[in-house]
């Protein structure tokens, strides 16, 4: 669960050990920024 303390979920990336791996072209905590 990559959960964050603010509530959002990881976007756009897969979880792995409660962090999120973004997928190409994304970033940000959340891989949510193009």
């Amino acid at each position: 669960d990559c959960t964050k303390e603010d509530g959002t979920k990881c976007q756009n990336g897969v979880c792995l050990d409660s962090v999120c791996h973004c997928n190409d072209g994304f970033g940000g905590c959340n891989c949510q920024v193009p």
